[in-house]
């Protein structure tokens, strides 16, 4: 197969990948609005479309347009880019606020994003129970957002904040993005059919990751950009990258304020994000089953792989 394909139809798409496999590695180091990192997500950007315009006039393209096609299978797709937009960064700034604004180390950090892990193993199967009784469009939209305003609860958050806080909004979007997740899972791989199962499972695992690129590279960058203008003009050189490296020093209610306002500001776009994908759920046909293929089945080893 691939020997039919030609240079100009694999290399943009090669390139582009690893331009934005380059951002998430270099944005903290160089700044995410640096010159360096906003022009590799510009050349990323520049050659996915070139990528799909490619692959659109190729008589073999890797990806058949014509599945877009497909009511169910575009909006399954969509929200589930919006889903892997929300939910990775989520993570990452629930990460952030573990281990530098409340001093743990990485080990008492995963533990404390243990209950989040058990709400996603028991609600996987859960939520694969309900879809099978009531169909895909309520669970996907109910979970779309649940995980929004699992966002918007940051905008609570302030120097006094503690693991409680932070917990309930983590359960809440770890049971908001299950059900999202395994609802884009189903009604993909239901669309295409059973014989498609691996083409399906293939694109929902590059959205998903492109999406989860671009949502930690947009919170990160307004993130530190929140961070550096809350911080006041004659603040001590250094004092910006001290506390986006080890977070607010220990007792200082001043940078404490400003390190948990940029994680809100960064909660907001992902909240919109979330949302945006919840009226898009909005659009999804109302059939209970579009397959013989059962969402019960989709139990968390499948969602992982996939």
């Amino acid at each position: 197969f691939f020997k039919q394909k030609t240079a100009y139809e694999i290399m943009p798409s090669l390139v582009g990948s690893e331009m934005c496999i380059r951002d998430r590695i270099e944005g903290n180091t160089h700044g995410w609005t640096s010159v360096r990192i906003l022009g590799f997500f510009s050349g990323a950007g520049f050659l996915i479309i070139l990528f799909i315009l490619a692959e659109l006039i190729s008589p073999s393209p890797l990806i058949d347009p014509n599945f877009f096609k497909n009511r169910t299978f575009t909006v399954g797709i969509l929200v589930r880019f919006a889903a892997g937009f929300g939910y990775v960064p989520v993570v990452l700034m629930s990460t952030i606020y573990l281990q530098t604004f409340m001093k743990r180390s990485p080990i008492e950090a995963g533990l404390m994003f243990l209950p989040a892990g058990v709400i996603i193993v028991i609600a996987t199967p859960f939520w694969g129970r309900i879809i099978n009784f009531v169909g895909p469009r309520w669970p996907m939209i109910i979970g779309m957002l649940f995980t929004g305003f699992a966002s918007l609860l940051w905008l609570r958050f302030d120097a006094t904040s503690g693991y409680g806080d932070l917990m309930i909004s983590l359960a809440l979007a770890s049971l908001g993005g299950t059900a999202a997740f395994v609802t884009t899972t189903g009604v993909t791989i239901n669309a295409l059919g059973i014989d498609k199962v691996g083409v399906a499972s293939g694109i929902v695992s590059m959205v998903q990751n492109v999406a989860a690129g671009i949502g930690v590279a947009a919170v990160s960058a307004i993130f530190l950009s929140s961070l550096k203008v809350g911080l006041s003009d004659d603040s001590p050189i250094g004092l910006f990258q001290q506390i986006q490296a080890f977070g607010p020093a220990v007792g200082d209610a001043d940078q404490a304020q400003v390190f948990t306002g940029a994680l809100s500001d960064a909660a907001i776009v992902v909240a919109v994000v979330m949302f945006i994908g919840a009226a898009i759920a909005c659009l999804l046909p109302g059939e209970h089953s579009l397959s013989p293929v059962s969402y019960t089945h989709l139990t968390l080893p499948t969602i992982l792989l996939v």
